[in-house]
């Protein structure tokens, strides 16, 4: 059996706001709410817009790991939109810094539904205000 190849889907600038404090909780850290305030989609299949309203929730465990759910859509360059959950963890600092994501897309049928038919995954990293990530689908 062969192992997974990655291809390169597509980048996004993901602008952010300032992060919301809810404190420590329950869960096991202190739980953040960053808004996601816009940018852009561009790649080789899909360019785009992120729209705004979404926001990631982060919860920062005691060692200084984040994990992190993001829920926010995209509208392509066509007009479809993309709702997308991306779901990843951000530990260590500085160029050793591993910050990795899955996202889900749910998009309508049409040119754009090989989103919501594959597996992605993302490298990503901050350059304030945006949070960079790069989407590879698993092939």
């Amino acid at each position: 059996m062969e192992a997974p190849q990655l291809e390169f889907a597509f980048e996004a600038r993901v602008e952010i706001g300032d992060p919301l404090s809810v404190g420590r909780t329950h869960v096991g850290g202190e739980r953040r709410l960053v808004p996601i305030l816009g940018g852009t989609v561009e790649g080789p299949r899909v360019a785009g817009r992120v729209v705004p309203g979404g926001a990631d929730w982060q919860v920062i465990g005691d060692a200084g790991e984040v994990r992190l759910v993001a829920r926010y859509a995209l509208e392509l360059e066509d007009g479809t939109l993309v709702a997308v959950t991306n779901s990843g963890i951000v530990r260590g600092a500085g160029e050793g810094r591993y910050f990795r994501t899955t996202a889900t897309f749910e998009v309508a049928e049409g040119p754009h539904a090989w989103l919501g038919l594959s597996v992605f995954v993302s490298t990503a990293h901050v350059e304030p205000p945006f949070v960079v990530l790069r989407f590879f689908e698993v092939r």
